[in-house]
């Protein structure tokens, strides 16, 4: 993310678990965070990256070193797939008085291991601040939760947001993955993949203890190259980033193509979340951000 002409910040998905790379292994359990670093711009363009710092946590167990009891239960065991937006936030966080944020931050969580056991597995968390660096206050409740139409906690469950603002101010589009059938594992008679794809609808978080939500759409994978290591797996349109460019009045969207086939992400535009095909230039070589 730019937040200046001279300031870059990337946020991104890691844990902290050492690791083994000679047998190919993390040397205890992997917790992912939300972990971020700033770029400070050179005069020949280029940045100097600073450390790295952790923006969120998940909450973890009582008894663990780590143990994180500001973090909400259905975040416990992951927080990743971070998309962060600028506009005017207004959160009462338990017993504190109302403040308006500046900063939310989206994110998926997970509150253990047991993928779906229980009839939770991923939802969709935002977290508030009144700058970029933090620090985070995690809204209490999902913004998407298992309550989500088609909700498969089996499967997926839901995650990897993408967000990006429509007034500069507490209305949003976010957009979703995990009930994209075209992703599926195993043939669904039932989907259409000209029909469905990432779910998107529209966000009003100006209040975020009572967020609104609009009807559910998808946006349709046409366009999109489809991938080879899965024969029935159509074309992937997840865990991508959205935002809009008025001077094309398009969207630009930069995008996993694949998590197997060591491409990295491609870029994609269109005119409208809605109205596709998609216009696809070559994969990028490397991930980027918007």
């Amino acid at each position: 993310m730019q937040t200046s002409d001279t300031q870059r910040i990337i946020y991104y998905c890691a844990n902290t678990v050492e690791y083994d790379r000679s047998g190919g292994n993390a040397l205890a359990a992997t917790h992912d965070h939300v972990l971020f670093n700033v770029g400070t711009r050179r005069p020949d363009g280029s940045y100097c990256w600073g450390s790295t710092q952790v923006a969120l946590r998940p909450r973890l167990e009582p008894g663990d070193a780590q143990y994180h009891p500001a973090t909400p239960s259905w975040a416990a065991y992951h927080i990743c797939d971070p998309d962060v937006v600028k506009g005017r936030f207004t959160y009462t966080a338990p017993g504190a008085g109302a403040k308006t944020y500046t900063w939310a931050m989206f994110f998926t969580g997970a509150d253990d291991d047991d993928h779906g056991a229980d009839g939770r597995f991923n939802v969709i968390g935002v977290a508030l601040a009144a700058s970029p660096l933090g620090p985070w206050t995690i809204v209490a409740e999902p913004v998407v939760d298992i309550d989500e139409p088609d909700y498969n906690a089996a499967g997926y469950g839901v995650g990897q947001p993408g967000v990006t603002s429509v007034d500069q101010q507490g209305n949003l589009l976010l957009f979703y993955s995990g009930l994209d059938c075209a992703a599926l594992d195993a043939p669904d008679p039932s989907c259409d993949v000209a029909d469905r794809g990432t779910a998107v609808r529209t966000l009003d978080l100006g209040d975020a203890g009572a967020p609104v939500l609009g009807e559910r759409r998808f946006v349709t994978t046409a366009g999109l190259t489809p991938e080879p290591f899965l024969p029935n797996s159509g074309r992937f349109l997840h865990n991508a980033s959205w935002a809009y460019d008025p001077s094309r009045a398009s969207f630009v969207v930069s995008r996993d193509t694949g998590p197997l086939d060591g491409k990295g992400q491609g870029r994609a535009y269109a005119t409208s979340p809605h109205s596709w095909p998609l216009q696809e230039p070559a994969p990028a070589a490397s991930n980027r951000a918007l």
